[in-house]
């Protein structure tokens, strides 16, 4: 292909002009992208659709963010450092024993068997890390009393 019409070597002299890209049509328009009609019956430039849509991932997320935190406030509340740290982390295993649960009863069982099994897994290490730095918290509580 002869890229020279387009391009001239460094140097002396004028750059060739680029050549105009048509706008793109209806059915040209980007994913997410569609023409607005303006006043005159005209079409204006292309304006972002705003949709919203349904993503369970998203929703959970939030949601176990918010858990986390109450738990590392609440745990900071009652055992200072060492409670915070026991109640993220049981807070997290407490959410991945409820993701080993629903993984045992998806309808796919191999896929579901295997993400459920590392979810109980990483739930009961969780679960034992928490409980130990509960109980961490609960000596220091005692000895500074």
């Amino acid at each position: 292909m002869d890229f020279s019409q387009h391009f001239q070597p460094m140097g002396d002299g004028p750059m060739p002009e680029p050549a105009q890209q048509p706008a793109p049509s209806r059915a040209e328009a980007p994913p997410g992208l569609r023409p607005q009609p303006a006043p005159g019956g005209q079409f204006a430039p292309l304006a972002p659709v705003v949709t919203r849509q349904a993503n369970p991932t998203s929703n959970a997320t939030g949601v176990g963010v918010l858990l986390a935190a109450a738990g590392t406030g609440a745990g900071f509340a009652l055992g200072g450092g060492w409670g915070a740290l026991a109640g993220l982390l049981l807070v997290g295993a407490t959410r991945n024993a409820a993701r080993a649960a629903s993984g045992n009863r998806a309808p796919d069982p191999g896929g579901g068997y295997s993400e459920a099994t590392k979810s109980g897994t990483m739930a009961i290490f969780g679960f034992g890390l928490g409980g130990y730095f509960a109980w961490l918290a609960s000596q220091d509580r005692k000895r500074n009393r």
